[in-house]
This record gives C-alpha cells, sequence and structure tokens, in this order.
C-alpha cells in the first residue's frame, strides 16, 4: 500500500492553527498564572545576570520548559504541555544540586534525584517541603502524560484533534500550570537566595510576593 503524503493538509492547518483556544476562559485565574510564570523569568533573569557559569543551564532549562508548556497549552495541545511542565520540574531539582555543590548530572533516574535533593534539607527542612510537594505534582504529571485515555487514532493526520479545545482540560491544565510555576519559583530562591537578593529591589519585590507567606516569613527568620 502505498501511503500519499498529505502535504496540502499539513499546510492548511499550520496556516489555520486553530479554531478556538482556551485564552479569556478563566480570565481571573489566567491573570494569577501569568504572573506565576513572569516571577520565573525575574527569578531566571537573576541567575543568568549574577549565578555561576556551571549552574545557570538547569534554570535556563526549567524556565524553557515552562515556557514551552505555558504556549502549548494556550494552542490546547495539553499533553505535550504537561511533558513541559514535568520536565521543569526535574531541571528545577537539578539546579538546585548544582547550585549547592552536588553533581545533578550523576543522577540517571528520578528516585535517585529526589532522594538527593530532599538529603540537602536546606532552610532547617524547608528545601525538603518544597522538593516534596513538586514530587507530588511530578507522580500526578507522570500519571497524565501517559495516560492512554485521548484517541487520536484517525485515518487521517490527527491535528485537529489533537488541537481542539477541551474546557475542562485547560481549566484543569492552568491550575496545573500554575502550581508547577509556583513550585519551581520556590525551588530556584532556595537554591541560591544571594543571586535572588542580587536582584533590583523592584524585581527582588516581584519575585518574593510569589511566595508563600509562611514561606518569606520563614526565610527572613532563618537567613
Amino acid at each position: 500500500m502505498k501511503i500519499a503524503y498529505p502535504a496540502e493538509k499539513i499546510e492548511a492547518f499550520s496556516k489555520a492553527c486553530l479554531g478556538e483556544s482556551p485564552i479569556g476562559l478563566q480570565s481571573e485565574n489566567e491573570k494569577v498564572t501569568y504572573r506565576a510564570f513572569h516571577r520565573l523569568l525575574l527569578a531566571n533573569h537573576g541567575i543568568q545576570s549574577h549565578g555561576a557559569v556551571t549552574v545557570k543551564d538547569y534554570a535556563t532549562e526549567c524556565v524553557a520548559d515552562c515556557s514551552l508548556a505555558y504556549l502549548l497549552f494556550f494552542l490546547n495541545l495539553n499533553k505535550a504541555s504537561l511533558a513541559s511542565l514535568r520536565s521543569s520540574i526535574e531541571n528545577s531539582w537539578r539546579y538546585l544540586l548544582q547550585s549547592n555543590g552536588r553533581s545533578a548530572g550523576d543522577f540517571e533516574f528520578i528516585p535517585d534525584l529526589v532522594s538527593e535533593c530532599r538529603s540537602l534539607n536546606l532552610y532547617d527542612g524547608l528545601s525538603t517541603e518544597i522538593v516534596n510537594r513538586g514530587y507530588a505534582i511530578y507522580k500526578d504529571l507522570c500519571q497524565a502524560v501517559h495516560s492512554s485515555k485521548d484517541d487520536y487514532l484517525t485515518n487521517e493526520v490527527p491535528f485537529q484533534n489533537l488541537t481542539a479545545l477541551n474546557k475542562e482540560k485547560s481549566n484543569t491544565n492552568l491550575e496545573i500550570a500554575r502550581k508547577v510555576f509556583q513550585n519551581d519559583l520556590e525551588v530556584l530562591v532556595i537554591s541560591n537566595l544571594n543571586i535572588i537578593k542580587a536582584l533590583e529591589a523592584k524585581e527582588f519585590d516581584g519575585v518574593m510576593d510569589g511566595l508563600e507567606r509562611t514561606l518569606k516569613r520563614r526565610l527572613h527568620e532563618i537567613d
């Protein structure tokens, strides 16, 4: 059987990618999620400006994964978005290790990576609490990424099915993205608080405003 390459269909889809996007579906929640994402950019700016060369790449990858996840979310590519969020959590852990004198590249398996992160026990165990919260999200994302609930099998190029708006999924995934952005930010901050403190006052305040009140209080008390 000779299979013809449907170049025209791919070209047409690429030129008119979406019928509907989740933009505006939950305006207030979108604003909250955007602010969480923007604070990651501020933190990464500090890391790239003041961090050691040997650790910058993991922060870059973490934030790049978040950026991709954010874009894919608005394209309705929910499964791919969740995979990028999962990757961002892993890279935040590797940044945490590398920032504190451990070799992040030594750990191939996630349970080993998480155990090493827990062993740091920075800020009287505060870092372990944050890693544990991230690991709970990570495990949920693994289930979502490996789920086979969505049937995209078709005789046609399945792009339209892949990018169809599902309001329920969008509502759920927007909240997941916010939680991941929040957790990644916390990891970047506790990995090396001095780098965050080196930001200009307005940017520093922007980052710290994104932390939970109890976390900010504990950082001030311990530091």
